[in-house]
């Protein structure tokens, strides 16, 4: 114990060293050889009990960071066919929030060559018709999910006005987009608390068509309503004009022309940039406030019962490969009284290549094996086999005759007298999966008393592991007894880390090397 005690201060001094350079736990020799003072002699020893206090500090620190990336007891893949399904549902709520775009007012000048600067002004624009085209879902592993969607159409009505010092010129327009491309990823994380994140790393806009039709109203100094001039324009991507002009005046003609030529460049500059990010903006609002809350449903432990919770924080990030989506959990079972870790080791988990499910679970037989640690501490695994438990039809009885056999001087000593069986496991039980098979190792110790007539005092006879007639009692009481309460339990099932309102079925159960294979579609 010395030799180890020495050795951590020496690797404390050598961490601090680096961590601080010249360190307090650096200096603690002396050149003379002299003896020390008192009071210096009581100070350099308080300096290595303060670095062996760091040292053990540090160790702690690096248990813990050793404790965040464990092996996984559970890992949950959602493949490409689950992640379609959400993206479905995803973009369902993302063309509501797209539809209620509200765009703002925007205004400027531009300059023509005789005239000079004509001021503009676009106003009560409101999106018409929101129309999301294909979408599709890329895979990129060390970058996240990447979606797009492609042809999509927006159109847009709204009020335009220019003037130049007197003359003013005002109408309507309608601009439509088709052939819009939108993209964005996903990247995925955890945070402090076990939980997965999410985030929008990117997100890009780009229109392939844009087509503008105006309605212009040219309004005359002292003219009435009923004497206005209308025009009709439609400008495409390229510039050119359609329609017909009736009479309008020379000023306001060269204006119009004006309004023709640095429309589609405004369009350019202005709108679709305000598009643009009002898009991107929608996307980031919808993966912060609806998909990242969603996330957080995810439980970070599950109350069993009043003995046990289960423990499902993420140990790693979220990663995404070529096969989907796998989120590795702790998925330890801890006595709800005191959360200590159970001495069990984590089997590695190699993913089968399935695809024909949305979501996949392989559930480690780590998560049974901790869960009969934990009731196995709490004895909830010790029992009581008494004679009322044993129906007269048994092959054997308790009472002190049935077990002359193993023990001769039973029937003399404690002549006909009735028993009590106390059965508790040797050792925690341990689970065992192999393909297509499970097994159960457990050792049982069973302690024999006999019950004095007229009184409650249980007299010990033997301890002993399970041999032939007791076998015949535990088998007989495990069938009638121990199974069916089992079974009882089992028809609840194990909670599995599912985020809320998200149901399986379509479920399939396969036992592979170390650990349960469960399959399903989301519902």
């Amino acid at each position: 114990m010395v030799t180890e005690s020495k050795s951590v201060v020496v690797w404390s001094r050598r961490c601090l060293r680096r961590l601080a350079g010249k360190s307090l736990c650096c200096h603690l020799q002396r050149d003379s050889n002299q003896p020390l003072p008192r009071k210096e002699l009581r100070t350099r020893m308080a300096a290595r009990l303060y670095c062996v206090v760091v040292a053990l500090l540090l160790l702690a620190e690096v248990y813990s960071f050793g404790e965040e990336t464990s092996d996984p007891g559970i890992v949950a893949r959602i493949t490409r066919k689950g992640l379609k399904y959400a993206r479905h549902h995803g973009l369902a709520n993302l063309k509501k929030e797209l539809s209620k775009i509200r765009l703002h007012d925007f205004l400027g000048k531009f300059r023509i060559s005789w005239i000079g600067w004509v001021h503009y002004e676009f106003h009560s624009l409101k999106i018409q018709h929101f129309t999301l085209g294909n979408s599709d879902l890329s895979l990129n592993p060390q970058k996240g999910l990447g979606i797009s969607l492609s042809n999509s159409y927006i159109s847009v009505h709204g009020i335009w006005k220019v003037k130049k010092a007197f003359i003013p010129v005002a109408g309507t327009f309608n601009l439509s987009l088709d052939s819009i491309s939108t993209s964005f990823s996903l990247n995925f994380s955890k945070d402090n608390s076990g939980r997965p994140t999410v985030s929008m790393t990117h997100c890009n806009n780009s229109v392939g068509n844009i087509n503008i039709d105006l309605s212009k109203t040219l309004r005359p100094n002292d003219q009435t309503p009923e004497s206005k001039t209308t025009e009709s324009l439609s400008v495409s991507q390229a510039g050119h004009r359609e329609g017909q002009r009736t009479e309008p005046a020379e000023g306001r003609v060269t204006i119009t022309k004006g309004i023709q030529t640095h429309f589609h460049e405004i369009v350019e500059k202005k709108l679709i940039k305000i598009l643009d990010q009002k898009i991107c903006g929608v996307v980031r609002t919808a993966v912060t406030s609806r998909l990242q809350p969603y996330l957080r449903t995810l439980p970070v432990s599950t109350m069993i019962d009043y003995v046990a919770s289960i423990d499902y924080r993420l140990v790693g990030v979220p990663k995404v490969s070529f096969r989907g989506l796998d989120t590795p959990f702790k998925g330890e079972f801890f006595s709800r009284k005191r959360h200590t870790p159970a001495p069990t080791e984590v089997p590695a988990i190699e993913m089968p290549q399935k695809k024909s499910r949305m979501v996949y679970f392989a559930v480690s037989d780590y998560v049974f094996n901790t869960a009969s640690w934990v009731y196995q501490q709490a004895r909830q695994m010790h029992f009581n086999i008494e004679t009322t438990q044993i129906p007269l039809n048994a092959p054997i009885h308790l009472n002190t005759n049935s077990f002359q056999t193993l023990v001769p001087q039973l029937g003399k000593l404690y002549p006909n007298m009735k028993m009590e069986l106390d059965v508790a496991p040797e050792s925690t039980p341990f689970l065992i999966f192999n393909p297509g098979n499970a097994s159960l190792m457990a050792v049982m110790v069973v302690q024999a008393y006999a019950l004095r007539p007229k009184t409650s005092d249980h007299i010990p006879l033997f301890q002993l592991r399970a041999v032939r007639p007791m076998e015949t009692i535990l088998n007989y009481y495990a069938q009638h007894t121990i199974y069916p309460s089992l079974n009882e339990k089992l028809e609840e099932g194990l909670p599995l880390p599912l985020p809320k309102a998200a149901y399986l079925r379509h479920v399939v159960v396969r036992i592979h090397e170390n650990f349960l294979y469960i399959g399903a579609n989301l519902g």
